[in-house]
């Protein structure tokens, strides 16, 4: 049976036992909630009804350890857009957020431009 993606990348994580991963460029559609064997993918990518060649996206991996302790915390995350995904794991002695971006970067068009200056200006009010 061939694995997708998704479980490649969990398979690697495990090896090298990452217990949270910020990814970029996942190319998945809307934002959500998944369990890819012993990982929780937490996402967000561009709206399934908007599709486009390439949906960009961001997720945060969290193994068993971190998703316990994000889920007694609350379970907080926000999709902050189709590039910006947040997930708060309160903890004691320290809480921990932790923002995954995929960045757009070299924008050729006065559009792009907007948009670029856009997605900074969410980025720094997602850090605020």
């Amino acid at each position: 049976m061939k694995q997708s993606k998704k479980e490649l990348i969990m398979k690697q994580l495990r090896k090298y036992r990452v217990q949270i991963a910020a990814l970029g460029e996942t190319d998945m559609y809307g934002s959500g909630i998944q369990t890819i064997g012993d990982y929780t993918m937490i996402y967000s990518g561009v709206p399934s009804d908007k599709k486009t060649r390439n949906p960009h996206g961001a997720s945060i991996c969290l193994d068993k350890t971190a998703t316990k302790i994000w889920k007694e915390s609350g379970s907080q995350w926000e999709a902050v857009n189709g590039r910006i995904v947040k997930v708060r794991l309160n903890y004691f002695p320290v809480n921990i957020t932790v923002i995954s971006v995929y960045a757009s970067i070299n924008p050729a068009t006065m559009q792009m431009r907007d948009a670029c200056e856009k997605f900074y200006m969410e980025l720094q009010d997602t850090i605020n």
